[in-house]
Parts: C-alpha cells; sequence; structure tokens
C-alpha cells in the first residue's frame, strides 16, 4: 500500500520526466484540517481552488494507512518518500536534519534543472518541521526558491 501511495505521489513528476511534458505539481497538507472538513468546505464553495482541482480531475486524494500520523514525520515521509530510518524524522521530538538531496525537490530540480522547476515551502510550525541546524529542512531550504518557515505561524495568519 505504501508502494502504491507514493507512486500516486510521483505520478506528477514522472509524467514530466519521462514524457517531457510540462505539468505543475502542489502538496497542500493541513495538519488537523481534516480530510472530511477541507472536502465539505470545498463543495460549499469555500475552498474555490481545491474544488477547481477537484472538478478538473487534477486533484488526487491521498490517504495514510497503515501507521498512525505525527505531523514532523509524516511530512517528511510526503516529502521524500522515505521512511525514518532514511530522512531521520523518527518523531516531533526525535529528529535530524533531513540528508541534503533527499526530498523531491531537491532531486527534481537535480534532475530538471534549476531553472525548470520552481520550489516553495511554507510551514506554520518551527522546531520539528523548521530549517535550521540540526532541524529537518536544514539542507533542503538551501534548493528552495522560496522558504516561508522561520517564524512560528500557528494562529489565523496560516489558515487566512
Amino acid at each position: 500500500m505504501k508502494k502504491f501511495l507514493l507512486g500516486l505521489l510521483l505520478l506528477p513528476f514522472l509524467v514530466v520526466f519521462l514524457f517531457g511534458a510540462e505539468g505543475n505539481a502542489v502538496l497542500f497538507s493541513w495538519d488537523g484540517a481534516g480530510r472530511e472538513n477541507v472536502l465539505k468546505f470545498a463543495d460549499e464553495g469555500k475552498l474555490p481552488v481545491i474544488e477547481s482541482l477537484r472538478k478538473t480531475g487534477a486533484f488526487v486524494e491521498i490517504k495514510i494507512t497503515g501507521h498512525a500520523t505525527s505531523t514532523g514525520p509524516a511530512h517528511a515521509n510526503m516529502l521524500t518518500g522515505f521512511g525514518p530510518e532514511v530522512n531521520l524524522v523518527q518523531s516531533n521530538s526525535s529528529y535530524f536534519s533531513i540528508p541534503a538531496g533527499l526530498t523531491l525537490g531537491e532531486r527534481l530540480e537535480k534532475t530538471l534543472g534549476p531553472d525548470n522547476i520552481f520550489t516553495i515551502m511554507v510551514m506554520g510550525k518551527l522546531g520539528y518541521m523548521g530549517a535550521a541546524y540540526g532541524q529537518p529542512y536544514n539542507n533542503a531550504v538551501k534548493a528552495l526558491d522560496v522558504w516561508d518557515g522561520d517564524k512560528d505561524k500557528r494562529d489565523a495568519t496560516v489558515v487566512a
């Protein structure tokens, strides 16, 4: 099942790489929002971009099953395709920097060339989601075009 889910996540990137097609991919992860809430609000017209993606068939739902989720390790898994034994993010309180070159953005930039991909990362928490020395995204931030995660934003600014 994990390989299947990873395949769904990587599909847009593989299409671009294998067929030379131009395309975009966006990974939305709203920690704690609840899938049912997001889809309900999209159905009610409160999330027009999400609803537009759903109507055009460009929205792929990915469900994590088979294990409990935790913010830090789950995001490290989504952004690398690897578990904690490789990405070094064991839990929200036990983590190291993800090894350089391991995130999907870094790998795609290396494969496609830095002028052919634009990567943005927006975070609302520090620590296990931060980019300071020893934090998970310390290495990845060097390859990003835009990093917005240097201050704690666990309030209305994240969802506004």
